[in-house]
């Protein structure tokens, strides 16, 4: 081919625009290049989200602890009383019925008042509340307690004038009235087996900055079993039921929690007049006696027991801010020797 015959490139071909499809401009495709750039760092960005997601994924959850209902713990205490009855549950008596017998429940209510009951003041009633003021049948119940045909009275509620729960039986006479016997409890009735004696399962919270809640079961005016529970005892969502009694061979430290918490509390020690550690109640010698009573393993693998110390093992206490019977200790201090808390230090 003859020089002349070469095509000839005009000075406009060698520009990046001759270079371009028709229709495309530099800005457009800078703006094409840059979205393909940015498609590998996003990518990126992406896959390192999701690495870590996994990762928070497998990491162990943080330990949920709850406060129990007085219910859940009174069973988890008492498992007998599975099938004993709600006392929400007893029939109320009817409204014509309660308006008939108003006046004679609180005729033998004061009747049989102790001289010095906090109840009762010229400033507040609790009959008078109880009865008149709430105008309704609530805590009240009709059931034959003691099972001789005639059906008493019962109630379970507020104190009405001062903190805390009452309880009142009126025992019903074979007249359709009352023989005028009322027994009286400073506690809230949670169940009630009624046949073939009726038993009653009842709870005192913890009132006026007390720290310890009390559950007692048996009879109306003879307590067969009784437990203090601190207000601080709380409770994870995995724990399987335990069951026998045991004596610990080593030092055992009864906690409100399933994990060690060990920190002096100088805010805590001062309100409760007592040297606070973390979320320790006792602490025990060697050799003490406790029943085991649901069992938890944390994240980390350590096993935790829920106990009732038993009370011939109260003379084993060597730290007792708390007196109470319930409490959480680790699995492997009943089988050997088990460090305990540095009561020597406060940490400051």
């Amino acid at each position: 081919m003859r020089k002349a015959d070469k095509p000839q490139l005009s000075a406009r071909a060698h520009t990046p625009q001759a270079l371009l499809p028709r229709g495309f401009s530099p800005k457009v495709l800078a703006l094409h290049l840059s979205r393909m750039t940015a498609m590998p760092r996003l990518f990126c960005t992406l896959l390192l989200l999701l690495a870590s997601l996994n990762c928070r994924a497998a990491e162990p959850a943080a330990l949920a602890l709850v406060s129990p209902e007085p219910a859940q713990l009174a069973l988890l205490l008492y498992p007998e009383a599975a099938q004993w009855r709600p006392i929400a549950t007893l029939a109320a008596p009817s409204p014509a019925r309660f308006e008939e017998i108003k006046w004679l429940l609180r005729k033998h209510y004061l009747e049989q008042l102790p001289a010095d009951s906090p109840g009762e003041s010229a400033d507040c009633s609790f009959i008078t509340r109880a009865l008149y003021e709430q105008n309704s049948t609530e805590h009240f119940y009709q059931a034959d307690i003691n099972a001789d045909g005639a059906p008493d009275i019962i109630y379970s509620g507020t104190a009405q004038c001062r903190e805390g729960a009452l309880s009142l039986i009126w025992y019903g006479a074979s007249n359709g009235w009352f023989s005028g016997q009322v027994s009286r409890s400073a506690s809230e009735i949670l169940l009630i087996k009624m046949q073939p004696k009726a038993e009653f399962l009842d709870y005192m919270g913890g009132c006026c900055d007390d720290p310890i809640n009390v559950y007692t079961t048996g009879e109306r005016q003879q307590v067969s079993a009784r437990d203090e529970v601190s207000t601080y005892l709380k409770l994870p969502s995995n724990m399987s039921p335990a069951s026998g009694v045991q004596t610990a061979k080593g030092g055992v430290t009864l906690r409100d929690t399933p994990e060690r918490l060990d920190q002096y509390d100088a805010g805590a020690s001062e309100r409760y007049v007592a040297a606070m550690f973390g979320n320790i109640t006792r602490r025990y010698l060697p050799g003490a006696s406790l029943q085991l009573l649901q069992r938890h393993q944390d994240a980390q693998g350590v096993e935790w027991l829920l106990v009732r110390m038993q009370e011939g093992s109260d003379f084993l206490a060597v730290h007792s801010p708390f007196a109470v019977s319930i409490g959480w200790v680790e699995a492997s201090c009943l089988q050997g020797p088990c460090s305990g808390p540095d009561f020597n230090s406060t940490g400051q």
